[in-house]
């Protein structure tokens, strides 16, 4: 099922630990890629509704100078 499919559950919780309990409960029956692929739709939408042209996920490198030990 593709992520734009899910259905959208409404539930209510008498505690905040319960609440989280099932979050984490519901994530873990999500597969990884799943979970990727949410993340990079998320992302798409954000470039789009702010105006941004859709670009990759930055990479930065940096080289640090440290004293030898």
């Amino acid at each position: 099922m593709s992520p734009q499919m899910r259905n959208i559950q409404i539930r209510r919780f008498s505690s905040f630990e319960e609440e989280q309990k099932a979050d984490k409960e519901y994530w873990a029956t999500i597969p990884p890629d799943d979970r990727v692929a949410m993340v990079e739709q998320l992302r798409r939408d954000w470039a789009t509704f702010s105006g941004q042209t859709e670009e990759r996920l930055r990479r930065v490198v940096r080289v640090l100078d440290r004293k030898e030990r």
